[in-house]
């Protein structure tokens, strides 16, 4: 909860510098004491005049960035065309829940519910759309527009192959100053429901919901700074583990509130030259309950805690081809690097007594460290249809830090 205070509080206090700043500038001098005419005048002293007097200490406040320079500034890039980066997250992976005795197993598990059996099923809000990325589809410029994106991964691991789906819309206030987003992920992933003894099943679910607040908070040259807050609501469907017959072994209720403070730049070199940045936490407030059939029932087994994330991202666009006629007006070729990593050792969770029935319940590794390459480019088609398709590919080798073997898909925004 430290953690969660501290981030969400660097976070505020990024959003109010600015307005404080200018509150502070608009506060007229005050006279001190000493510069007060007092209602007597009193001639001084031949001591008084010689003693050298301590000259007022001036402080100067320097804004980060200045309303009217922002404003002109973020209207400059929206007539360049500046585009969304692309992005690159999977989003999580599959729980294994280790059976670690071997004892009789309780009356609703199997008979083959013994020392070193493994059982997968998803996390509480399910794999694929659980945990959200900010930068996937985003541009540090607050921008009026719909959101419709698709992406497909190709064998990822311990599942197979995944379709996702993302609807949503973005909505700035404030002179285009501020925006608010939303969206709804849906995959065709790992079905929140796997039943033992029977192949893996796979469905199509609607996933948490994500809003974020975006706001522009400083300018310095040619780069604009925003930052802002998002939050992963838990709308997608409880996580269980069944046998046979349909009753619950294992449910992970889907409760977990997730905080995504964030900080984002955009700046540009030259004339065709756009750059993007972003840095996010992706911060589980509260974790996901957890009931495990036990020798005695259905018994609370704590709660399932996601582990800190922390997200990186650099993109560059060139805008190559401008003003075509036809149906593809420009094209705008780029390349990004994402890092999606563990800010700490990912928990397990352990649940019976010696001599009792006991289950690890543990992810696919302790930590990870992600590092992606996105390749694509921008299409515009009409004064407000944007197409993008693109492809990632994963630079590390190692299982749990390659995720997917490549991610192929379109992403569209319409602006309004």
């Amino acid at each position: 909860m430290i953690r969660i205070f501290s981030i969400s509080l660097i976070v505020i206090s990024l959003l109010l510098l600015p307005a404080s700043l200018s509150m502070a500038q608009e506060v007229p001098p005050q006279k001190s004491e000493v510069q007060q005419e007092p209602d007597d005048q009193v001639e001084p002293s031949p001591s008084d005049i010689n003693k050298p007097r301590r000259q007022p200490v001036i402080r100067r406040v320097v804004r980060l960035g200045d309303r009217d320079e922002m404003l002109k500034r973020a209207r400059e890039l929206r007539l360049a065309g500046v585009k969304p980066m692309w992005g690159d997250f999977f989003g999580g992976l599959p729980i294994n829940a280790l059976v670690t005795s071997d004892t009789t197993p309780p009356p609703l598990w199997p008979d083959t519910a013994l020392d070193g059996e493994i059982y997968k099923f998803a996390p509480g809000g399910g794999v694929s759309y659980r945990r959200i990325k900010l930068a996937e589809g985003n541009s540090a410029l607050p921008t009026d527009r719909f959101i419709a994106n698709y992406s497909y991964f190709n064998d990822v691991l311990d599942i197979g192959d995944v379709n996702r789906y993302t609807l949503g819309f973005e909505r700035t206030f404030d002179d285009g100053m501020r925006s608010i987003e939303f969206r709804m992920p849906i995959a065709s992933t790992l079905a929140a429901d796997q039943v033992i003894g029977v192949p893996t099943q796979f469905d199509t679910q609607v996933g948490n919901l994500s809003l974020a607040y975006k706001a522009i908070i400083a300018i310095q040259g040619s780069t604009l700074t925003s930052a802002g807050l998002g939050i992963s609501i838990p709308t997608a469907p409880d996580s269980r583990l069944l046998n046979e017959f349909g009753d619950e072994l294992i449910r992970v209720d889907n409760q977990a509130v997730h905080l995504l403070p964030f900080i984002s730049w955009i700046g540009t070199a030259g004339d065709r030259l756009t750059w993007q940045a972003f840095v996010q936490f992706d911060v589980d407030s509260n974790g996901n309950p957890l009931v495990i059939a036990g020798p005695t029932g259905p018994t609370p087994a704590g709660r399932l805690s996601d582990v800190t994330l922390l997200f990186a991202d650099l993109g560059m666009s060139y805008r190559w081809l401008e003003d075509r006629e036809g149906m593809i007006r420009t094209v705008t070729p780029f390349a990004e690097i994402h890092y999606s990593g563990t800010f700490e050792d990912i928990p397990s969770l352990e649940f019976g007594q010696p001599g009792d029935f006991q289950l690890n319940l543990a992810p696919q590794g302790v930590r990870y460290d992600v590092v992606n390459l996105t390749l694509g480019a921008h299409l515009q088609m009409g004064d407000n249809l944007f197409v993008r398709p693109g492809i990632v590919i994963p630079l590390r080798e190692d299982d749990i830090d390659r995720q997917f073997d490549y991610e192929v898909g379109v992403q569209v925004s319409v602006l309004h």
